[in-house]
Protein backbone atom coordinates (compact mmCIF):
# COMPACT_ATOMS: atom_id res chain seq x y z
CA UNK A 1 0.00 0.00 0.00
CA UNK A 2 1.55 3.41 -0.83
CA UNK A 3 2.28 5.91 2.50
CA UNK A 4 -0.15 8.05 3.60
CA UNK A 5 0.49 11.34 3.72
CA UNK A 6 -0.57 14.58 5.38
CA UNK A 7 -1.47 17.70 4.34
CA UNK A 8 -1.49 20.21 6.73
CA UNK A 9 -3.84 23.89 6.21
CA UNK A 10 -3.82 26.20 8.91
CA UNK A 11 -6.58 28.84 8.35
CA UNK A 12 -8.25 31.94 9.78
CA UNK A 13 -11.07 33.65 8.78
CA UNK A 14 -10.96 32.72 5.14
CA UNK A 15 -13.78 30.21 4.41
CA UNK A 16 -13.80 30.34 0.60
CA UNK A 17 -10.16 30.64 -0.01
CA UNK A 18 -9.86 27.44 2.30
CA UNK A 19 -12.74 25.45 0.34
CA UNK A 20 -10.58 26.03 -3.05
CA UNK A 21 -7.48 24.50 -0.92
CA UNK A 22 -8.91 21.66 0.60
CA UNK A 23 -10.99 20.96 -2.99
CA UNK A 24 -7.29 21.19 -4.88
CA UNK A 25 -6.08 17.80 -1.53
CA UNK A 26 -8.80 15.80 -2.38
CA UNK A 27 -8.74 16.13 -6.00
CA UNK A 28 -4.94 14.55 -6.01
CA UNK A 29 -4.62 12.31 -8.08
CA UNK A 30 -2.39 10.21 -5.68
CA UNK A 31 -5.21 8.74 -3.00
CA UNK A 32 -4.14 7.90 0.43
CA UNK A 33 -3.94 11.63 2.32
CA UNK A 34 -4.93 13.03 5.59
CA UNK A 35 -5.71 16.30 5.41
CA UNK A 36 -5.78 18.47 8.82
CA UNK A 37 -6.99 21.72 8.62
CA UNK A 38 -6.29 23.91 11.50
CA UNK A 39 -8.57 26.77 12.15
CA UNK A 40 -6.96 29.63 14.09
CA UNK A 41 -9.80 30.73 15.64
CA UNK A 42 -11.87 31.67 13.00
CA UNK A 43 -14.90 33.60 13.23
CA UNK A 44 -16.43 33.67 9.55
CA UNK A 45 -18.45 30.58 9.81
CA UNK A 46 -15.42 28.26 8.71
CA UNK A 47 -16.49 25.19 10.35
CA UNK A 48 -20.29 25.66 9.05
CA UNK A 49 -18.48 25.46 5.67
CA UNK A 50 -16.40 22.61 6.06
CA UNK A 51 -19.14 20.77 8.16
CA UNK A 52 -20.18 18.12 5.19
CA UNK A 53 -16.40 17.83 4.59
CA UNK A 54 -15.99 17.02 8.39
CA UNK A 55 -19.12 14.68 9.01
CA UNK A 56 -17.88 12.73 5.54
CA UNK A 57 -14.53 12.47 7.23
CA UNK A 58 -12.77 13.72 4.39
CA UNK A 59 -11.00 16.08 5.94
CA UNK A 60 -9.90 16.24 9.96
CA UNK A 61 -10.72 19.85 11.87
CA UNK A 62 -9.29 21.24 14.77
CA UNK A 63 -9.96 24.56 16.43
CA UNK A 64 -8.27 26.99 18.67
CA UNK A 65 -10.64 29.32 20.95
CA UNK A 66 -8.00 32.11 20.81
CA UNK A 67 -6.19 32.85 17.61
CA UNK A 68 -2.37 32.31 18.20
CA UNK A 69 -0.71 32.74 14.86
CA UNK A 70 -0.02 30.48 11.68
CA UNK A 71 2.67 28.50 13.48
CA UNK A 72 0.12 27.11 16.02
CA UNK A 73 -2.09 26.21 13.95
CA UNK A 74 0.69 24.31 11.99
CA UNK A 75 2.22 22.75 14.97
CA UNK A 76 -1.12 21.76 16.35
CA UNK A 77 -1.78 19.66 13.02
CA UNK A 78 1.72 18.46 12.96
CA UNK A 79 1.00 16.89 16.36
CA UNK A 80 -1.96 15.04 15.54
CA UNK A 81 -0.30 13.63 12.02
CA UNK A 82 -0.46 10.29 11.73
CA UNK A 83 0.81 10.44 7.61
CA UNK A 84 4.30 8.97 7.22
CA UNK A 85 4.83 11.77 4.74
CA UNK A 86 3.86 15.39 5.69
CA UNK A 87 3.21 18.63 3.53
CA UNK A 88 1.61 21.81 4.13
CA UNK A 89 -1.12 23.95 1.97
CA UNK A 90 -1.42 27.99 3.06
CA UNK A 91 -5.49 28.35 3.23
CA UNK A 92 -5.27 30.86 0.07
CA UNK A 93 -2.89 28.41 -2.16
CA UNK A 94 -3.48 25.45 -3.92
CA UNK A 95 -2.24 21.74 -5.46
CA UNK A 96 -1.98 20.94 -9.06
CA UNK A 97 -3.69 17.62 -9.36
CA UNK A 98 -0.45 15.78 -9.17
CA UNK A 99 1.42 17.59 -6.52
CA UNK A 100 1.51 14.67 -4.25
CA UNK A 101 2.02 11.69 -6.37
CA UNK A 102 5.22 13.59 -7.90
CA UNK A 103 6.69 13.63 -4.98
CA UNK A 104 5.84 9.88 -3.95
CA UNK A 105 7.18 9.39 -7.16
CA UNK A 106 10.45 10.88 -6.61
CA UNK A 107 11.30 9.50 -3.49
CA UNK A 108 15.01 8.57 -2.65
CA UNK A 109 17.27 7.40 -0.55
CA UNK A 110 19.42 10.07 -1.32
CA UNK A 111 16.70 13.13 -0.19
CA UNK A 112 14.90 13.09 2.94
CA UNK A 113 13.21 16.69 2.25
CA UNK A 114 12.05 17.77 -1.38
CA UNK A 115 9.96 21.11 -2.41
CA UNK A 116 9.29 22.02 -6.29
CA UNK A 117 9.36 25.16 -8.12
CA UNK A 118 5.73 26.96 -8.18
CA UNK A 119 3.60 29.84 -9.49
CA UNK A 120 2.97 32.89 -8.56
CA UNK A 121 -0.51 34.77 -9.36
CA UNK A 122 -0.67 38.39 -8.74
CA UNK A 123 -3.63 40.39 -9.87
CA UNK A 124 -1.94 42.11 -12.86
CA UNK A 125 0.07 39.39 -13.79
CA UNK A 126 1.18 35.65 -13.00
CA UNK A 127 4.93 33.91 -13.55
CA UNK A 128 7.36 30.94 -12.49
CA UNK A 129 9.41 31.21 -9.68
CA UNK A 130 11.39 27.75 -11.11
CA UNK A 131 14.95 28.94 -10.10
CA UNK A 132 17.39 27.03 -8.03
CA UNK A 133 15.79 22.98 -9.60
CA UNK A 134 18.08 20.07 -8.15
CA UNK A 135 19.52 19.77 -4.51
CA UNK A 136 19.44 22.22 -2.06
CA UNK A 137 22.22 22.37 0.36
CA UNK A 138 22.81 23.74 3.61
CA UNK A 139 25.40 26.14 1.98
CA UNK A 140 22.44 27.60 -0.38
CA UNK A 141 19.29 27.67 2.58
CA UNK A 142 21.61 29.52 5.23
CA UNK A 143 22.18 32.50 2.06
CA UNK A 144 18.60 32.71 0.74
CA UNK A 145 15.17 30.63 1.44
CA UNK A 146 15.39 29.28 -1.84
CA UNK A 147 13.20 26.42 -0.91
CA UNK A 148 9.85 28.44 -0.33
CA UNK A 149 6.85 28.31 1.78
CA UNK A 150 6.22 24.53 1.87
CA UNK A 151 8.42 21.42 1.90
CA UNK A 152 7.55 16.96 1.77
CA UNK A 153 9.13 15.05 4.19
CA UNK A 154 8.64 12.39 6.81
CA UNK A 155 6.22 13.29 9.77
CA UNK A 156 8.74 12.02 12.12
CA UNK A 157 11.23 14.22 10.78
CA UNK A 158 9.29 17.51 11.40
CA UNK A 159 8.36 16.54 14.82
CA UNK A 160 12.15 15.54 15.56
CA UNK A 161 12.90 19.02 15.42
CA UNK A 162 10.13 20.70 17.58
CA UNK A 163 8.25 21.97 14.25
CA UNK A 164 8.05 25.84 13.46
CA UNK A 165 9.05 28.04 16.15
CA UNK A 166 5.60 30.18 17.37
CA UNK A 167 8.55 32.77 19.31
CA UNK A 168 9.94 33.94 15.76
CA UNK A 169 8.21 36.65 14.77
CA UNK A 170 8.31 36.03 11.15
CA UNK A 171 10.51 33.83 8.82
CA UNK A 172 9.07 30.75 10.44
CA UNK A 173 9.08 28.64 7.53
CA UNK A 174 12.39 29.56 6.51
CA UNK A 175 13.89 28.65 10.34
CA UNK A 176 12.09 25.38 10.38
CA UNK A 177 13.57 24.50 6.90
CA UNK A 178 17.68 25.89 8.32
CA UNK A 179 16.77 23.30 10.99
CA UNK A 180 15.60 20.44 8.71
CA UNK A 181 18.44 20.55 6.37
CA UNK A 182 21.10 20.51 8.72
CA UNK A 183 19.76 18.00 10.87
CA UNK A 184 18.89 15.37 7.44
CA UNK A 185 20.42 16.62 4.73
CA UNK A 186 20.04 18.56 1.81
CA UNK A 187 16.49 19.08 0.09
CA UNK A 188 15.41 18.14 -3.76
CA UNK A 189 13.74 20.90 -5.56
CA UNK A 190 11.98 18.93 -8.41
CA UNK A 191 11.24 21.44 -11.65
CA UNK A 192 7.15 20.33 -11.77
CA UNK A 193 5.02 23.52 -10.66
CA UNK A 194 2.98 22.09 -8.76
CA UNK A 195 1.67 24.63 -6.08
CA UNK A 196 0.39 27.84 -6.91
CA UNK A 197 0.90 30.84 -4.49
CA UNK A 198 -2.25 33.34 -4.82
CA UNK A 199 -1.71 37.15 -4.13
CA UNK A 200 -4.37 37.87 -6.16
CA UNK A 201 -7.13 38.28 -3.36
CA UNK A 202 -7.94 41.33 -1.41
CA UNK A 203 -7.30 39.17 1.91
CA UNK A 204 -3.87 40.24 3.46
CA UNK A 205 -1.46 37.40 2.83
CA UNK A 206 1.95 38.24 4.55
CA UNK A 207 3.08 40.60 6.72
CA UNK A 208 6.34 43.59 5.29
CA UNK A 209 6.32 44.34 8.91
CA UNK A 210 10.17 45.76 8.91
CA UNK A 211 10.11 46.00 12.58
CA UNK A 212 9.29 41.85 12.55
CA UNK A 213 11.58 41.35 10.38
CA UNK A 214 14.34 43.05 11.92
CA UNK A 215 13.63 40.84 15.17
CA UNK A 216 13.73 37.99 13.29
CA UNK A 217 17.11 38.53 11.43
CA UNK A 218 18.45 39.28 15.16
CA UNK A 219 16.70 35.99 16.08
CA UNK A 220 18.60 33.99 13.29
CA UNK A 221 21.83 35.14 13.78
CA UNK A 222 21.67 33.92 17.56
CA UNK A 223 20.31 30.62 16.97
CA UNK A 224 22.63 29.73 14.11
CA UNK A 225 26.11 29.90 14.86
CA UNK A 226 26.57 29.89 10.87
CA UNK A 227 25.41 33.62 10.73
CA UNK A 228 28.63 34.24 12.99
CA UNK A 229 30.40 34.35 9.43
CA UNK A 230 30.64 37.46 7.14
CA UNK A 231 29.19 35.63 4.32
CA UNK A 232 25.94 33.92 5.65
CA UNK A 233 25.48 36.95 7.86
CA UNK A 234 25.38 39.09 4.68
CA UNK A 235 23.03 36.94 2.78
CA UNK A 236 20.90 37.28 5.65
CA UNK A 237 21.14 40.99 5.56
CA UNK A 238 20.25 41.24 1.98
CA UNK A 239 16.95 38.68 2.44
CA UNK A 240 15.98 41.21 5.16
CA UNK A 241 16.21 44.25 2.98
CA UNK A 242 13.89 42.62 0.53
CA UNK A 243 10.83 43.89 2.66
CA UNK A 244 12.66 47.88 2.65
CA UNK A 245 13.24 50.02 -0.06
CA UNK A 246 17.43 50.15 -0.23
CA UNK A 247 19.07 52.95 -0.13
CA UNK A 248 23.19 53.81 -0.90
CA UNK A 249 23.43 52.85 2.48
CA UNK A 250 22.01 49.93 2.51
CA UNK A 251 24.31 48.90 -0.74
CA UNK A 252 27.32 49.93 0.38
CA UNK A 253 27.77 47.02 3.23
CA UNK A 254 28.23 44.28 -0.21
CA UNK A 255 30.41 46.53 -2.17
CA UNK A 256 33.62 44.42 -1.68
CA UNK A 257 31.57 40.49 -0.75
CA UNK A 258 30.33 37.54 -2.80
CA UNK A 259 27.03 39.21 -2.44
CA UNK A 260 27.38 42.20 -4.48
CA UNK A 261 25.68 41.37 -7.45
CA UNK A 262 22.63 40.20 -5.85
CA UNK A 263 22.65 43.26 -3.37
CA UNK A 264 22.74 45.80 -6.81
CA UNK A 265 20.17 43.74 -8.57
CA UNK A 266 18.05 43.86 -5.76
CA UNK A 267 18.58 48.06 -5.14
CA UNK A 268 18.19 48.46 -9.11
CA UNK A 269 15.12 46.15 -9.01
CA UNK A 270 13.52 48.23 -6.31
CA UNK A 271 14.66 51.43 -7.12
CA UNK A 272 15.28 51.88 -10.62
CA UNK A 273 13.38 49.14 -12.52
CA UNK A 274 13.98 50.37 -15.86
CA UNK A 275 17.44 51.78 -15.92
CA UNK A 276 19.24 49.61 -18.20
CA UNK A 277 23.02 50.70 -16.90
CA UNK A 278 22.50 48.61 -13.54
CA UNK A 279 21.95 45.53 -15.39
CA UNK A 280 24.77 45.86 -17.23
CA UNK A 281 27.51 46.76 -14.43
CA UNK A 282 26.26 43.41 -12.02
CA UNK A 283 27.34 41.55 -15.09
CA UNK A 284 30.55 42.79 -13.80
CA UNK A 285 30.41 41.11 -10.44
CA UNK A 286 30.25 37.34 -10.04
CA UNK A 287 27.27 36.03 -7.82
Amino acid sequence: MPPKVTVYIPTHNRKNLLLRAVQSVLDQTYDNIEVIVSDDGSTDGTFDALRSLIEEKKIKYFFSCIPKGACHARNMAINQATGRYITGLDDDDYFSPDRIQRFVASLSPKYQIYTSAYKVLREETSFDLDDAIGEISKKSILESNIIGNQIFTKTEYIKSVGGFDEDLPAWQDYELWIRLIKKYGPCLKLSDITYIVDYSHPHERISKDFKKIDRAYDVLVNKHDEYKQRRFKLALRLSKLRYKKMSIADLLPFVFSHHFRRALTQYKRQNFPSYRPLDMLSRYFSI
